[in-house]
């Protein structure tokens, strides 16, 4: 047996130490360590870090964690610091990843698909403006010649018929009537022929069908034009002496005999020059 030593005793009770024997490497046999070593086997490993009051605690509470009337333990939750748990959580991790991946690659093709539709909405929307312009302008041009064409209609059905009579009033009445009838209709030389020819009756037709007999399609001496018709019906119906008076008026006008007054000047001679045949 090991000699003891005795330690101070406090109290009733003192405890017994072993002490180890001289020239000996075996620790002497404790009753405390054979039990803390057993404590430990069941639990598994210890901690060198906690106390012995914790190791004694934990071996203590250790048979509290069987089940009633079993003898198998209670299987716990891996430490959050085991490799185990690192493995779950990693696969965790990567899952999450993966799943973001996922999810921004989808907002990215959406987002490319919304741009692609914009872009043809865009283009859509231009080409529409592009035919709404025009069909406006067609509109705006078809009003204007419906217009026009009214207009000219209006003006051409103005004109008035001309006889040969009523004397050089009469006759430069139905000249300025046709000339404005064909600027409005924007007639050319012969159209405005043709016009002019139908207003014609009574002795003024009877000089253009006249002139017809006697000079063929081919005759480089028929009328062609407006300007050699006007030029006819001037030189025939318009009297000779009414053009003498009218030239004799104009030169001798003045201010003076107008008392002056300068519109009625310029009113007396634009009604004089309108008396005077077109050259």
């Amino acid at each position: 047996m090991s000699p003891t030593r005795r330690l101070p005793a406090k109290g009733k009770n003192a405890a017994e130490v072993p002490v180890m024997a001289a020239g000996s490497t075996t620790p002497p046999y404790s009753p405390h360590a054979t039990m803390e070593a057993t404590m430990e086997l069941y639990s598994g490993t210890s901690k060198p870090q906690q106390s012995r009051g914790e190791d004694d605690t934990r071996a203590l509470k250790w048979p509290e964690e069987r089940q009633p009337g079993s003898t198998a333990l209670h299987r716990t939750e891996p430490s959050p610091r085991s490799p185990k748990h690192s493995v779950l959580l990693q696969g965790e991790k990567e899952k999450a990843k993966q799943e973001a991946e996922g999810k921004d690659a989808e907002n990215a093709t959406l987002k490319r698909q919304v741009e692609a539709l914009q872009r043809q909405l865009a283009d859509h929307r231009a080409t529409i403006e592009e035919l709404a312009i025009e069909q406006h302008a067609e509109d705006q041009n078809y009003a204007g010649t419906r217009a026009s064409d009214l207009l000219a209609q209006t003006m051409l059905a103005a004109v008035p018929t001309y006889n040969g009579t009523g004397g050089a009033t009469a006759l430069t009445n139905f000249i300025a009537k046709v000339e404005t009838a064909a600027e409005q209709a924007e007639l050319n030389e012969g159209q405005t022929l043709a016009l002019a020819i139908h207003r014609l009756s009574g002795q003024a037709s009877i000089l253009w069908l006249s002139h017809v007999k006697e000079h063929s399609k081919e005759s480089h001496q028929r009328w062609t034009s407006w300007r050699d018709l006007r030029e006819a019906l001037s030189m025939r119906f318009f009297p000779m002496e009414h053009l003498e008076t009218t030239m004799t008026t104009l030169l001798t006008l003045t201010q003076v005999k107008c008392e002056d007054d300068l519109e009625e000047y310029v009113e007396t001679f634009n009604t004089l020059f309108m008396q005077l045949p077109s050259p």
